[in-house]
């Protein structure tokens, strides 16, 4: 390419002499001793493709103006067999250049990356220029260095945001996008450019700085059917063009599954990628891609759909187990790092799940399924795991939305017993009730509250069951709601128990869609519910149930801090509280058993830190030991 480059240049100098000499000849310019002047490619396209400074180094030597001279110039009048010859060289050069490398997928890719506001990495931009090429072993030609970094007017080169590497990336986002549209760059030719990436970078890995990783995840995504890019969003701009991609979807799954089985994806980023990908494409979005195929809509093609989420959930299942595994060889930031990514892949291999259900539910309805075996969601499952990564990450709302569109799927079309359904949900609007003093950010897609329509969902689900306190006590709960609690405290099943007691604070307007959110001081008449939810709990039969019981006494916990204290238990900071010593030994009691019944492996060894606060807390008050309130509060995420 250099050689074309250089080339070109000399012909362009040598076309600027033959002026100057036509010139002389005919008595417009003095004939003096002048040298050949450099010729450069403009920073501004808009003024050709090559520039000389002639008139301006040769205006001392012929004593005239650098205007008058280059005037005479275009004056001079070359023989058109003159400038035939030069610009059939120029062509050539820009021919075989075009041959060995390509500069429309270098611009392309940097482009598709720039409207995004992303970077390309020095290697990976030049393996788009040209695909065998590796700088590593043979250092790029400096003439063509100058022209890629400096020479192209709507790229910046320079050092990425978050590494001392340098990198390529489009002035700004608005012109990538209008690169893109006046290239009319299909949604084939991204797919194909992301694939290309995908699959040398799967082979080549090792040229590009570790950060580049996570730059290519985020760029994945915002291709991907969950993208943030306004542009792509249901009433956006690019909509028609964000679906041809989507269509495309199966080529980009075969594309991560190949990634995933080269690259050492330790933090399983592109694995999670990989389940969204499936998930969406061959769950949530199939009906709105292919609505007008009737072929979309076959036996055969809900088999595919099944049998590939299926796979999936499998893979996810095996990738999340070593990733398990290497969080335990880890620690201090990394572990942290590791684990939120392991509860980002829990979160969408849950929502896979759910998919699958969906969609074998719907190829019985149409094809018949009598005789076939069905997947099931294992919801306590998906509980333990979900509830442990709220705790660890409590602000989070896809964890939220993952759990509770789990409980909807389980809860309206499983194969539920009357117990499991009522201890579902009693768990489940534990969850729910804490939402409403919680700070939740990502609370759906595309800033649509789909976490508060949840939590309304399930206290809906609530309300088709009527009980209070009173009528436990006096026996007078309707027949069929009195069957269930008296199985299911006979069969030592805690929820029956926390479930009545939900429905008292909800009435209270202490829990529920009925409490306000920041609300944190409780009434008198609310912290009387209080003290009769606690008495209710601690009655003999009842207290037996619940003890051993991580979320039953949990609920207990919060009762009697609220009774106690007049406020709501939240993670709020600067907050006074006078109690007395009896009101601090009945804390320090609670807690302990509530910290010790989740040790005993209820929720994966982990209680909710606000207990383990509480605890430690009491402790303190009680014994004055700052060595037992140091040991009590430690916890393990």
């Amino acid at each position: 390419m250099t050689n074309m480059i250089q080339n070109a240049k000399d012909q362009a100098a040598a076309l600027a002499m033959a002026a100057y000499k036509a010139a002389a000849a005919d008595g417009t310019l003095p004939e003096a001793e002048v040298k050949t002047a450099p010729v450069e490619i403009p920073k501004d396209t808009a003024n050709g493709d090559y520039t000389t400074t002639f008139a301006l180094a040769a205006a001392k030597a012929l004593g005239k103006p650098p205007r008058v001279i280059a005037q005479a110039l275009l004056d001079a009048g070359l023989s058109r067999e003159e400038v035939e010859r030069v610009r059939q060289q120029m062509e050539l050069g820009v021919k075989e250049t075009a041959k060995e490398y390509d500069l429309e997928k270098f611009n392309t890719c940097i482009a598709l990356f720039g409207r995004f506001k992303l970077s390309v990495p020095y290697p990976v931009a030049l393996w788009m220029l040209r695909r065998d090429y590796n700088y590593t072993e043979k250092p790029i030609d400096p003439e063509l260095y100058n022209v890629l970094t400096s020479q192209i007017p709507w790229l910046h080169y320079g050092e990425m945001d978050n590494s001392p590497n340098y990198a390529f990336r489009f002035r700004n986002a608005l012109e990538a996008e209008i690169f893109l549209e006046r290239n009319r760059v299909s949604a084939e030719r991204q797919v194909g450019i992301l694939c290309e990436i995908m699959e040398l970078y799967q082979e080549r890995w090792k040229e590009v700085d570790l950060s580049f990783a996570r730059e290519l995840q985020q760029f994945i995504r915002l291709m991907g059917p969950n993208s943030r890019y306004t542009a792509f969003r249901e009433n956006g701009e690019k909509k028609y063009e964000h679906d041809a991609i989507l269509r495309q979807s199966e080529t980009l799954i075969q594309a991560l599954k190949k990634l995933c089985c080269a690259f050492q994806d330790q933090d399983a980023g592109f694995a999670t990628l990989l389940v969204t990908f499936t998930r969406e494409y061959y769950g949530r979005k199939w009906d709105d891609l292919y609505r007008e195929d009737p072929d979309a809509h076959s036996e055969e093609c809900y088999q595919k759909r099944i049998k590939t989420l299926f796979d999936t959930i499998a893979y996810a299942s095996d990738r999340s187990e070593k990733l398990e595994r290497l969080i335990e060889e880890t620690s201090g930031g990394e572990k942290k790092y590791l684990s939120d990514q392991k509860n980002g892949l829990i979160v969408e291999t849950t929502r896979c799940n759910i998919w699958l259900c969906k969609n074998e539910r719907e190829y019985f309805v149409r094809f018949g399924g009598e005789g076939k075996k069905r997947s099931r969601l294992n919801y306590e499952d998906v509980y333990q795991k979900l509830y442990k990564a709220i705790l660890a990450s409590p602000e989070n709302g896809h964890i939220y939305n993952a759990l509770f569109d789990a409980f909807e799927e389980v809860y309206q079309y499983g194969e539920l017993s009357s117990r499991q359904k009522l201890e579902y949900l009693s768990k489940t609007k534990m969850i729910s009730d804490d939402c409403f003093s919680q700070d939740i950010q990502n609370r759906g897609a595309d800033d649509h509250d789909e976490l508060r329509e949840h939590i309304l969902r399930i206290q809906q689900f609530a309300t088709d069951y009527k009980v209070t306190i009173e009528d436990v006590q006096q026996d007078r709960m309707d027949s069929e709601f009195a069957k269930l609690y008296h199985d299911m405290i006979e069969a030592n099943q805690p929820m029956v128990v926390t479930f009545v007691c939900q429905q008292e604070l909800d009435r209270a307007g202490i829990t529920g869609a009925y409490s306000s959110k920041g609300d944190m001081e409780l009434d008198e008449k609310q912290r009387a519910v209080c003290r009769r939810v606690a008495d209710f709990m601690m009655e003999g039969v009842n207290r037996a149930c619940i003890q051993s019981n991580y979320f039953a006494m949990g609920l207990l916990l919060r009762v009697v801090w609220m009774s106690s204290t007049g406020r709501r238990l939240t993670g709020t900071e600067g907050q006074r509280i006078q109690l007395n010593a009896a009101q601090w030994e009945e804390l320090r009691r609670i807690s302990q058993q509530c910290c010790t019944a989740a040790q005993n492996g209820t929720v994966g060894n982990a209680a909710n830190p606000l207990f383990t606060l509480v605890y430690a807390l009491a402790e303190l008050q009680c014994t004055k030991n700052f060595k037992k309130c140091s040991n009590s509060g430690r916890c393990d995420y």
